[in-house]
């Protein structure tokens, strides 16, 4: 015949528990007067009751948990030795001194080139041709130049606005300085 679930239960636990506490070196009065009123629940023990009898049962060494105490409570890892090796020592053979490496020298690089000189925009004059003879010019030659859409009679000498003067006046081009720089440009005549 066997025996009933709630038996079984009511026998098995007990024991497991007394045995835990007898093995882990935990055993009391205490926690024996616990493992006896647990035997005389039944059905399953209580939850209450087995955390009642663990909180009595006292530390196996509680000194060595209280020296642990403060330091475990900031640095889970107080005891274990976490920094790296110095690079310059691993891989080498006992007794080996690491060799210091050698300094290297900045060097700055060369200065950025000096910016380009700066120079006249391109003209804004289209030549269209010239003219010269002593009945119309009076000898000198003029040039007929395009500025957007003003025609300009220009001679040899004479500034054009504030930016540029007429040097001279060939058969083939007009030369112009860019007074800002001093600078010379010319453009071909159209013919």
């Amino acid at each position: 015949m066997t025996a009933p679930a709630w038996l079984k239960v009511a026998v098995v636990v007990p024991c497991g528990v007394a045995a835990f506490a007898l093995s882990a070196g935990w055993f009391n009065a205490s926690a024996r007067d616990d493992v006896v009123e647990a035997q005389t629940h039944a059905a399953r023990p209580e939850a209450s009751n087995i955390a009642a009898a663990v909180s009595d049962v006292p530390a196996a060494d509680s000194t060595a948990q209280k020296r642990l105490e403060p330091e475990s409570s900031t640095n889970p890892f107080g005891q274990l030795n976490l920094q790296p090796p110095a690079l310059a020592s691993v891989g080498l053979p006992a007794g080996a001194k690491p060799v210091a490496p050698k300094p290297t020298k900045v060097v700055a690089p060369p200065p950025p080139p000096p910016p380009p000189a700066p120079t006249a925009p391109p003209l804004p004059f289209v030549a269209i041709g010239s003219i010269e003879g002593p009945d119309a010019t009076a000898g000198q030659k003029i040039a007929f130049l395009q500025q957007q859409d003003t025609l300009l009679v220009v001679r040899k000498g004479e500034a054009i606005g504030p930016l540029y003067r007429v040097e001279d006046i060939s058969a083939d081009r007009v030369e112009f300085t860019y007074l800002p720089l001093n600078q010379r440009q010319w453009l071909s005549l159209v013919r």
